[in-house]
């Protein structure tokens, strides 16, 4: 009996070793793939020092863990592939995350998030020149433009305080009536 727990003995510990050596390539390969997103960010920022134009948008972040992510701004990052030379950059969207531009190449990969940081700039120069048109509309716009001014208020939609109000006041109305009736029922006898 006793060389039995010997062995099982022996073959756990073999198993936490195998196990503990696993764990230590792993963490190395997360380390290794944590360096080269790190150099990928100094890549990156390199190329957008001095550009007050990106500094509002950008959150060049790098999330360590078990699988590194170099965020690129709220949704969209880069991360490693499975063979770890491989960059990939991540668009994620509507409950799926879909794979935009995938490299081998570090300067490759930050010529593709520099561009993707222009685009996002422009497409921010964009709702920016809209909101602004509908901004002078609605301050000083004859009263032809009135009827485009409020569609955009209510493609914009409401305020959550609003709604709520909207709804306790309603709320409150009916319970009054309610009460209102209730009272003038009460004394009308049938």
């Amino acid at each position: 009996m006793a060389q039995i727990d010997d062995r099982l003995m022996t073959a756990l510990k073999q198993a936490r070793l195998a196990e503990s050596a696993h764990r230590e390539a792993l963490i190395s390969l997360a380390d290794a793939e944590g360096l080269r997103l790190r150099v990928l960010q100094e890549d990156v920022e390199e190329a957008l020092a001095g550009q007050p134009l990106a500094a509002g948008l950008l959150d060049l972040a790098l999330a360590p863990g078990e699988k590194p992510k170099l965020w690129i701004d709220l949704i969209s990052f880069v991360t490693m592939a499975e063979d770890s030379p491989t960059y990939r950059f991540i668009e994620e969207g509507r409950g799926e995350a879909q794979v935009r531009f995938e490299t081998r190449e570090r300067s490759a990969m930050a010529d593709f998030v520099v561009r993707h940081i222009a685009h996002r700039l422009v497409a921010r120069e964009r709702l920016a020149a809209a909101m602004d048109r509908a901004g002078q509309a609605s301050a000083g716009a004859p009263a032809a433009a009135a009827p485009a001014v409020a569609d955009s208020s209510l493609a914009g939609g409401y305020s959550a305080a609003a709604l709520i109000y909207a709804w306790t006041s309603g709320f409150a109305l009916a319970f009054i009536a309610l009460g209102i009736a209730y009272i003038i029922l009460k004394r009308l006898v049938f």
